[in-house]
C-alpha cells in the first residue's frame, strides 16, 4: 500500500481500512489489559466485570455510531469495494462486541470472562477483516 499510493496521499476507501484496522486491533488491545488493572485479590467481581465491560460497550457503540456510516458514504463513490454484506457483517460484529458485554456488565452470564473474551475475539476478526482488505482488496 505505501509503494502503491499516490503523492496526494491514501485515498477514502484506504484511509476508512486503516482507521479501522487500527480502531478494532487497539481497541482489542487495550481492552485485553484492562482486567490487569481492574481485578486483585479482594475486589469484588460484579463491580470489576463492570468496570471492564462499559468501555467496551461504550466502544462497541461508537463502532456502530460511526463505521457503518461512513462505509455507506463511501459506498457511494465505490461500491465495489463497498458491498452491502460486508457493511452488513461489521456492523453485526460491532452489535456482537456490544451484546456480550452489555451481558457481562449487567451480570447476564455465569461465565463473564468467557463473554469478554468472545467480544475481544470478535473485534480481532473486524481487524483480521480490515487487515486483508486492506493488502489485498484494491480499485481496479
Amino acid at each position: 500500500m505505501g509503494l502503491s499510493r499516490n503523492p496526494d496521499g491514501l485515498e477514502p476507501p484506504e484511509q476508512f481500512r486503516i482507521q479501522t484496522l487500527i480502531y478494532s486491533g487497539l481497541g482489542t488491545t487495550v481492552f485485553a489489559l484492562i482486567p490487569f488493572a481492574v481485578f486483585h485479590e479482594d475486589s469484588d467481581l460484579a463491580v470489576a466485570w463492570a468496570w471492564t465491560s462499559v468501555p467496551l460497550m461504550a466502544y462497541a457503540l461508537g463502532g456502530i455510531l460511526v463505521f457503518p456510516a461512513r462505509a455507506n458514504n463511501l459506498r457511494a463513490s465505490y461500491p465495489e469495494l463497498f458491498p452491502i454484506p460486508l457493511i452488513a457483517l461489521q456492523s453485526i460484529l460491532h452489535f456482537s462486541v456490544l451484546l456480550l458485554g452489555t451481558m457481562v456488565a449487567f451480570g447476564f452470564t455465569d461465565y463473564p470472562a468467557n463473554f469478554y473474551t468472545g467480544a475481544l475475539i470478535i473485534l480481532l476478526i473486524h481487524a483480521l477483516i480490515a487487515f486483508v482488505r486492506t493488502l489485498f482488496y484494491r480499485r481496479s
